[in-house]
């Protein structure tokens, strides 16, 4: 079963051998909707399967649940990205988000504990702000720390923060060395013609044409 948009409508619990078509239907969403997924979770204590409705291509609606299907719907916007890590949510919005009495720019990065989000807290802490020449280009988990991609005045930077307490905290920001072995290897495709032939005898035929 597929959308209008060609994705799956339903989310559904397979086992090894047996019949897709059979196999039982764990959530369904509308075919006018864009599609459909899930994935299972083993970094929490317990085995998590999140469900992920997409109304539209950057709208998202996120559900907690289990192999029986979706049980906790998250009070959340629909324009936002999240990452989900053990019991740490991590969030942006694309457009201004106000909780409470405070306003969060577009592209904020907060971060708050799963298990206090689901008890209504929303106290989340900053983890990024935008300005006028540094915007969050990405982020993701790995291995219990949470890296926080950068662009600095276009340049990359890497925060990498950890958790301290009940919160997150910056350990450590990190900007990639140029390569040093892309700056020797341009000259010997670049220039005049003569300049390529000439390199290329010197490194071997290998090496004679650009790949």
């Amino acid at each position: 079963m597929a959308t209008t948009s060609g994705y799956s409508r339903t989310v559904r619990l397979w086992r090894r051998g047996g019949d897709v078509d059979r196999a039982p239907i764990l959530h369904e969403t509308t075919p006018d909707k864009m599609g459909l997924w899930a994935s299972v979770d083993r970094t929490r204590s317990v085995e998590t399967v999140w469900f992920v409705e997409r109304p539209g291509f950057f709208d998202a609606v996120f559900w907690l649940g289990d192999r029986t299907g979706p049980k906790v719907k998250l009070d959340l916007p629909t324009d936002v990205h999240l990452e989900i890590h053990r019991d740490w949510l991590t969030v942006k919005r694309r457009t201004p988000w106000t909780i409470g009495t405070t306003t969060y720019a577009p592209d904020t990065l907060l971060g708050i504990s799963l298990s206090s989000f689901l008890d209504g807290n929303r106290e989340f802490t900053v983890l990024f702000e935008p300005s006028e020449r540094r915007a969050l280009e990405h982020f993701y988990w790995n291995d219990g720390r949470l890296v926080v991609s950068i662009l600095d005045e276009l340049k990359p930077v890497f925060d990498v923060l950890t958790a301290v307490g009940a919160r997150l905290g910056a350990v450590q920001a990190c900007r990639p060395a140029r390569s040093r072995r892309r700056a020797r290897l341009a000259p010997r495709y670049g220039g005049s013609g003569k300049q390529r032939r000439s390199a290329g005898k010197r490194a071997g035929s290998a090496h004679a044409r650009p790949p």
